[in-house]
């Protein structure tokens, strides 16, 4: 039997976390990399290259006065047009957006890029590796969920490239909104990031102080690992309040520590 793909969330905090079994979700619209959803920029040509191109379709035998200009500006995008279009293109992607999604780490992710991971999701201000790693069993995570759907991001050189704008909802436009959404720079392929898309949301989204929700099972929960700066005493009260809460009876648990000789991080059963 194949193993389930065991997903990795670093996050700075545990408490409300494993109270309320939430996790925080995203929307597509308020990712901080600028580069999310963002097309390739439509390619600029002169004035002389349309003008060559009409005269090209003419002396084909094409009725021009017939012939759909709109297509032609999208095929030729002049100075002119191309802020507009571009405006459009994006505009019409943000209305798309109708769903929410976590992300996670797998873990195939390369065990020496954990000093990234920590910095960058599992610390605070002044505060690194103060968080915790949380492990979770995809198929316990989405089971029964038909709403749910885990998609491994695709990692890329270049941006996306569309050559017409669409129509938000249309079938087309959504497929192509999916694609920008597991679509990523490759300077980020150290994360080997896979995304739970909730679309649509139903009752599985709540809000608490401005921000959205999603109650995970308990049962998806398999391993908890404390940061390097993660308090003693802290652990010590995460231990007993998990000891006597019967959802998480399973959930194996382990402090962060410095290899003695190597820039490595070592995990200890607690």
């Amino acid at each position: 039997m194949k193993d389930s793909l065991v997903l990795i969330k670093y996050i700075d905090g545990v408490y409300n976390t494993l109270e309320d079994n939430s996790l925080k979700v995203s929307t597509p619209n308020s990712i901080n990399d600028p580069f999310e959803l963002m097309i390739q920029e439509p390619e600029i040509y002169s004035r002389d290259q349309v003008k060559e191109y009409l005269s090209n379709l003419k002396k084909e035998g094409y009725n021009l006065i017939d012939m759909d200009l709109e297509l032609i500006v999208d095929k030729f995008i002049t100075n002119a047009h191309k802020e507009s279009l571009f405006k459009k293109m994006t505009m019409n992607m943000k209305n798309a957006v109708d769903f929410n999604f976590i992300s996670f780490s797998s873990k195939r992710a390369n065990p020496t890029q954990d000093y990234f991971m920590w910095s960058l999701y599992g610390s605070k201000p002044r505060n690194p590796h103060c968080g915790v790693i949380l492990h979770f069993d995809s198929e316990s995570l989405i089971k029964n969920k038909k709403n749910f759907k885990l998609e491994r991001i695709i990692y890329s050189k270049e941006r996306l490239k569309l050559n017409n704008p669409f129509q938000a909802q249309s079938p087309e436009s959504l497929e192509m909104f999916r694609q920008l959404l597991l679509t990523k720079s490759d300077i980020w392929s150290h994360e080997c990031e896979y995304r739970l898309i909730i679309k649509p949301r139903l009752n599985d989204v709540w809000e608490r102080d401005g921000k959205e929700f999603l109650h995970f099972p308990t049962r998806s929960l398999k391993k908890i690992i404390f940061g390097f700066n993660f308090e003693d005493a802290k652990i010590e009260d995460v231990i007993i309040s998990l000891s006597s809460d019967k959802r998480y009876g399973h959930v194996k648990l382990f402090k962060t520590e410095l290899h003695p000789r190597k820039f490595e991080l070592k995990y200890i059963r607690v």
